[in-house]
């Protein structure tokens, strides 16, 4: 996959924020086109799919995902999987979906998201699906020159709350650095002797 880059920063005794900058910039794999499908395996509106300017598409930083905007958080919240048809629609590898809208109206982050697939039903924080994300967000990004950043949250609906930050740096209008990073808990400290 490549070498990944970490940042620890110490907050207290227990954890700070960790930070990781992805080895691999996600690429896009495919357009989404079946709305009518979409709308149909996450129990939603065809009208509810897309959020501003951002489409569904499939996207990989090392794993794929099927990114699908929704129009609000409230979309987002009332979710409910039809899973006689969720592999014929989420056909790309795991048949996974990362579900996000933007959230002007929450003070505490700017998107929201839900992981579902993967064998493991939804997921309360999915790294590897806002990596992706990052490329879906680079696309539309009416940044040509300089960094973003985002907080999502994730997991809120399930009730196990979960904070990805994610960083992008654009230059010439092109995505040149991706991150990603959350709050971390020292489960132990020790020091690697690599010799001479």
């Amino acid at each position: 996959m490549g070498l990944i880059t970490a940042l620890f920063e110490r907050r207290d005794k227990r954890g700070g924020e960790a930070r990781f900058a992805l080895p691999r910039l996600p690429s896009r794999i495919a357009s989404l086109t079946d709305r009518l499908g979409m709308a149909q395996a996450l129990g939603i509106d065809i009208d509810d799919i897309g959020c501003d300017v951002l489409q569904p598409a499939v996207f990989s930083a090392g794993v794929t995902f099927h990114l699908v905007p929704v129009r609000n958080a409230e979309v987002l919240r009332r979710i409910n999987i039809n899973t006689r048809i969720w592999d014929s629609v989420f056909s790309h590898d795991h048949n996974s979906a990362y579900v996000f809208t933007r959230t002007p109206e929450e003070s505490d982050n700017d998107l929201a998201a839900r992981m579902f697939g993967m064998d493991v039903g939804e997921d309360p924080g999915t790294g590897s699906a806002a990596a992706a994300l990052i490329g879906l967000l680079a696309e539309n990004s009416d940044v040509a020159n300089g960094q973003t950043d985002f907080v999502l949250r994730q997991g809120h609906e399930m009730g196990r709350p979960c904070r990805i930050t994610i960083q992008l740096r654009m230059e010439n209008e092109v995505l040149t650095h991706g991150g990603i990073g959350g709050h971390a808990v020292i489960v132990g400290e020790g020091v690697l002797d690599l010799g001479d």
